[in-house]
């Protein structure tokens, strides 16, 4: 008997992101009921290497009536050596053919042979890959296929990315969508081959489907066009690059990290009166709950309590004094920090475990992959090689992994390094987002501060504090004599000063539509007095009121997107169809967020090509929050900082406003 398993539309209410999925598969119900869905799998010439001509003929074949041919390798995650080749294209009769080569691969003579016919058949036919910068290193160390050999290259991952950023994006999902075959993925270790076949036809399905789907969208297929594909090969070449480990700065962080694991322990253990693993969660919990009895922190889905990160930070602001998170996430949280909160009466358990944690994360994620094979009783490797994912956020950001070096601590960056003769031009984005949501909106004062070059933190401090605006109001307002009086009059302390920094993170939070009223965790507003949601709600209807016009653009975005059923597009077309339930908070915070946190993927997107297009010889290490790493030899410094600066700096047109972004640009040799 045949069984479609899919989610009860009851439980919509609970998952609304769920409900396109689900109505694709109780759309099946009919076909199942009429015999037509799942279809038989197709047939597949399997070639064991006893006739070379078969498979001749039947590469030939499909370069002469295949639409496109789909490519799927299975292959060691070591050493990358091909293990099993999967090639499938669709019939002009509407069925699916292909062929699969396994045996054959290791013998060499027959392994030349595929090779020679392969590059044939790809030169002739555009390819799909359901993740082509996993699967084009593996053909080209098989078959020396190389990038430029393919008359055209498709994914199928970034494509649907695209389309429904918030969906998984992995075959497997993709067949559970768009699939008209029995599923295959179970029998990964009882027939590779099948298994192998199945990937293929459906990433054959898969983009058949999105294929329409992009068509559908021309602002959509424009952004997969001009970005997504051409970022490949540079993805590629920057995954085999890798990064220089600096063996002199791994080892002195390595025993830091180490120092802080130590004196977490004897923290948590002091307190508690015994030696307690501060890393064990039964026993933080059993001390928390039971023994302490604060007030059970317990899991969204499964209601069991845990001290899971967001446990613990709800522990801490409810003892007190309330964390600055946002710090800790960028700068952890070090001991002198621990020791003053602790005499302002917060609870040592909970922040040695939160300094525990940090340090058993970093070391982990940063210093164990300096070490061959990702293990501390090794010598330093060479190199770290972090695999860079444009596919995986829903707002197109990059996602850096083994190691994530786009949340790289401040005291570990001196544990990588330029390779010898080289030099790093770093350059960083300023206020990328606040300009981008000043031109959609065209909030005239935001404007009129960037074109002036003036401190726009500075000014909306003034406004939320109440306090009178300079008259000179540049950047260097901190230092400049013309400021001077101003300085002495509000009291200030500079570009660090409490009322700014707690401004300029306050602003953003509005922003990207958080709650005034919910800002008390943010760093200062316990010193500045701001300890209740009606002072905090003051202070947001403060900036809010000096910023009419983005409030009006939330109303009116808010309102056209519901009404488009989802659909929010960045100035360059990147879409994000939001499924959060149209009336709800989320739904709203998603939708306005898009257009700058999207806006800034597609300008770094952007200017990553134009850097590389125009700088041959530069490669790219890695980004830092909204900092790239850009890598060029010495006696080509002064032209490339030159070059990536215009670049970086160039002019765009946001809902018809003009927007230049400054960088900043530091070199490190």
């Amino acid at each position: 008997m045949r069984a479609l398993a899919t989610l009860h539309i009851a439980d919509l209410r609970h998952d609304p992101a769920m409900k396109w999925p689900t109505h694709r598969d109780w759309s099946k119900i009919p076909q199942l009921l009429a015999g037509t869905w799942p279809k038989p799998i197709p047939d597949r010439y399997v070639f064991t290497g006893g006739n070379s001509y078969r498979l001749v003929q039947e590469f030939v074949a499909a370069a002469e009536v295949a639409e496109f041919v789909a490519i799927d390798t299975e292959f060691d995650r070591d050493t990358k050596q091909l293990t099993l080749l999967g090639v499938g294209w669709p019939l002009p009769s509407g069925g699916v053919y292909g062929v699969q080569v396994q045996r054959a691969l290791h013998i060499p003579s027959l392994a030349a042979t595929i090779g020679v016919h392969l590059r044939e058949l790809v030169a002739r036919c555009p390819v799909v890959f359901q993740n082509a910068p996993a699967d084009l290193p593996v053909l080209a160390q098989a078959f020396d296929i190389q990038y430029a050999h393919y008359a055209r290259i498709d994914d199928l991952m970034l494509a649907h990315a695209l389309l429904w950023s918030e969906f998984p994006h992995t075959l497997e999902f993709l067949a559970s969508v768009y699939g008209q075959y029995p599923k295959l993925k179970h029998l990964a270790s009882t027939n590779p081959l099948l298994y192998n076949w199945g990937d293929v036809i459906e990433t054959i399905t898969g983009w058949q489907a999105v294929k329409k789907e992009l068509a559908n969208d021309p602002r959509v297929r424009h952004v997969y066009e001009s970005q997504s594909l051409p970022l490949i090969p540079h993805l590629i070449a920057a995954h085999a690059r890798g990064i220089r480990v600096s063996a002199s700065r791994v080892l002195p962080a390595r025993t830091r990290l180490s120092d802080r694991l130590h004196h977490a322990t004897l923290l948590a253990s002091a307190y508690c009166g015994w030696p307690i693993n501060v890393g064990s969660n039964a026993q933080l919990g059993h001390w928390l709950y039971t023994i302490e009895r604060l007030p059970a922190q317990t899991h969204k889905k499964t209601r069991a309590q845990t001290i899971a990160a967001d446990a613990i930070a709800a522990l801490r602001q409810h003892v007190g004094p309330a964390p600055d998170l946002e710090d800790e996430e960028r700068n952890g949280l070090s001991l002198d920090v621990v020791e003053t909160r602790i005499d302002e009466g917060a609870n040592p358990l909970l922040e040695a475990r939160v300094v525990y944690a940090d340090a058993q994360q970093t070391l982990s994620h940063y210093i164990v992959p300096c070490y061959v094979g990702g293990d501390l009783a090794n010598e330093l490797a060479d190199r770290i090689y972090p695999q860079f994912k444009i596919h995986a956020q829903a707002s197109g950001r990059w996602s850096t992994t083994d190691p994530p070096m786009a949340q790289l601590p401040p005291e570990l960056r001196d544990i990588v390094c330029p390779d010898e003769g080289h030099g790093w031009i770093i350059f960083d984005w300023d206020q990328a987002e606040l300009r981008l949501i000043a031109a959609h909106a065209h909030d005239t004062p935001f404007l009129t501060a960037f074109a002036n070059r003036w401190d726009v933190h500075t000014i909306e401090c003034c406004n939320i504090f109440k306090l009178p605006v300079p008259d000179y109001k540049r950047y260097d307002l901190h230092t400049e004599p013309a400021a001077a009086d101003w300085r002495t009059l509000v009291g200030w302390r500079g570009k660090e000063d409490t009322r700014r920094t707690f401004t300029k993170r306050f602003e953003y939070r509005l922003n990207y539509r958080g709650k005034p009223e919910e800002s008390g965790d943010i760093s200062g507003a316990r010193l500045l007095g701001l300890t209740n949601k009606r002072d905090l709600a003051r202070a947001g209807a403060a900036y809010l009121h000096a910023h009419p016009a983005i409030v009006e653009w939330w109303r009116t975005l808010v309102a056209d997107v519901r009404a488009r059923k989802g659909d929010v597009y960045t100035f360059m077309g990147r879409r994000r169809r939001v499924c959060a339930d149209i009336n709800s908070r989320k739904f709203e915070r998603d939708v306005c967020n898009h257009p700058l946190q999207g806006g800034v993927a597609d300008i770094f997107n952007v200017t990553f090509l134009t850097i590389a297009d125009a700088l041959p010889y530069a490669e790219f290490m890695f980004q830092l929050h909204d900092s790239a790493y850009w890598q060029v030899p010495l006696d080509k410094m002064n032209e490339a900082e030159a070059a990536i600066t215009r670049i970086a700096e160039c002019e765009w047109d946001v809902n018809g406003v003009k927007v230049t972004i400054p960088i900043s640009v530091k070199r490190r040799i």
